[in-house]
C-alpha cells in the first residue's frame, strides 16, 4: 500500500488543480453573462489552486524515489590533490598562448 500511496496523492493533486482552473474559467464566464467587472477570482479558487499545485509536488517527489547522491569530483575523475594542468589533455587548462602555437605550427613542429 506504501507504493500506492504517492500515486494517488499525486492524482488527486492533479484532478484538484484542473477543477480550480475550471472553476476559474467558469467564474469568468458568470462575470461576463452578468456583465460585471471582473476584478480578482475569488479566493477559494486561489487557494484550492495553490494547494493542488503543493499536493501534487508532493505527490511526485515521492513517486520519483530517493535521489542520488551527487559527487561532482567523481564525475570528472579528478584527483583533488593533484594540481590542475599536469593530469592528461582532456583535463588540462590551455592558456591562450598555447593554443595560437598549436594552431600556426606546421603539423610536423606541433608541440603536445
Amino acid at each position: 500500500m506504501a507504493v500506492v500511496w504517492p500515486n494517488l496523492v499525486f492524482l488527486a493533486g492533479i484532478i484538484s488543480l484542473f477543477h480550480a482552473g475550471y472553476s476559474a474559467a467558469q467564474h469568468r464566464t458568470y462575470m461576463r453573462v452578468t456583465e460585471q467587472e471582473f476584478i480578482s477570482l475569488p479566493s477559494d479558487i486561489g487557494v484550492q489552486g495553490l494547494l493542488s499545485l503543493l499536493l501534487a509536488m508532493y505527490g511526485i517527489l515521492h513517486i520519483a524515489g530517493d535521489f542520488k547522491k551527487f559527487e561532482p569530483m567523481s564525475s570528472f575523475s579528478i584527483n583533488p590533490g593533484r594540481p590542475l594542468g599536469t593530469g592528461p589533455p582532456s583535463t588540462r587548462l590551455h592558456t591562450e598562448d598555447e593554443r595560437s602555437a598549436q594552431i600556426t605550427l606546421p603539423p610536423n613542429r606541433r608541440q603536445v
